[in-house]
């Protein structure tokens, strides 16, 4: 088999073709949607698995582009959106299948069924089209203009935050030592509604003394800084008896790393290469903190004990 990665996250490329990768197996591995057209000319890949955001062309219009060149060539999406619009535009372009970077198990299950090319006919009920023996091309469809794929897409409405969050800041302490990944995270939480009061600190003694001066909502840790780590971080709120939720956004896919700090606690991961998790994360953390801080009382009675 010969396949193409397309990611501009060399962490996910390297967990892809790390499950996928089987004796005898060719794979090419693309940053960006130009890089992944030029190459598919030479490769002619059996498979292609393409992220949706990448920085210079969306994957829409480069899928779009290699079934030009290599109509053969099978794509299939891989992506953290999960919108009715974007499933349609990859039927559009003669996507094979639409899997969430959640669910990577999806992918085997796709490749075993080795020729999946789709039923030129388009989807049927709204539903990506099933996979037919036949080994012709799929239909190519419309064209995919770059403004049908949205670079930052809108936040779904049930992350979006309660009316009572968007009223009062989120106080968010940030363990981060890039400046410019940290006003990325503040530009996406005010996407999905949130008011960010952000304290951005680097090492365990700044953390240390931004726990003992404020009181924080949540705190977004960075998985490995200089001279810190996300599951050292996640140890000293422990340490110190705080009930804070604590997410984990990083631009590593170290699985080593990931079990690391979800075993220290914390509440989920998300890629600095795609944000569009955090707004589910960040409403979960805060309800589930929400449910502990307010147990139901027995019923008739109020969380005191009071009719």
């Amino acid at each position: 088999m010969k396949m193409m990665i397309v990611d501009d996250h060399a962490g996910v490329r390297t967990m892809i073709r790390q499950l996928l990768a089987a004796p005898g197996d060719c794979f090419v591995e693309c940053p960006t949607g130009e890089a992944a057209v030029q190459a598919a000319r030479d490769f002619k890949p059996d498979y292609i698995t393409m992220d949706i955001r990448l920085p210079d062309l969306s994957g829409l219009e480069a899928a779009r582009a290699i079934r030009d060149i290599h109509p053969t060539g099978r794509v299939i999406i891989l992506t953290s959106y999960d919108q009715p619009f974007l499933r349609q535009s990859a039927n559009e372009v003669g996507a094979v299948a639409y899997i969430l970077k959640d669910n990577l198990a999806e992918l085997r299950s796709v490749l075993e069924r080795e020729t999946i090319p789709p039923s030129p006919s388009g989807s049927v009920n709204g539903q990506m089209p099933e996979p037919t023996p036949s080994g012709e091309p799929a239909n190519s469809g419309k064209p995919c203009s770059r403004s049908s794929v949205p670079t930052d897409p809108p936040a779904d409405a049930s992350q979006k935050p309660t009316p009572s969050r968007t009223e009062n800041p989120l106080r968010v302490l940030m363990i981060e030592d890039s400046k410019n990944d940290c006003e990325l995270i503040i530009r996406h939480l005010k996407r999905c509604g949130f008011t960010p009061r952000v304290r951005r600190v680097f090492d365990r003694t700044e953390m240390r003394r931004a726990l003992d001066q404020d009181a924080w909502d949540i705190i977004i840790t960075d998985n490995q800084l200089p001279t810190f780590s996300g599951a050292e971080a996640l140890a000293l709120v422990r340490e110190l008896g705080l009930n804070i939720p604590t997410l984990c956004v990083t631009g590593s896919a170290d699985p080593v790393r990931i079990a690391e700090v979800l075993d220290a606690g914390a509440c989920a991961i998300v890629s600095k290469d795609d944000l569009a998790p955090l707004c589910l994360a960040v409403n979960d953390a805060l309800n589930r903190k929400s449910a502990q801080s307010n147990p139901p009382g027995p019923a008739g009675l109020d969380s005191r004990g009071a009719e």
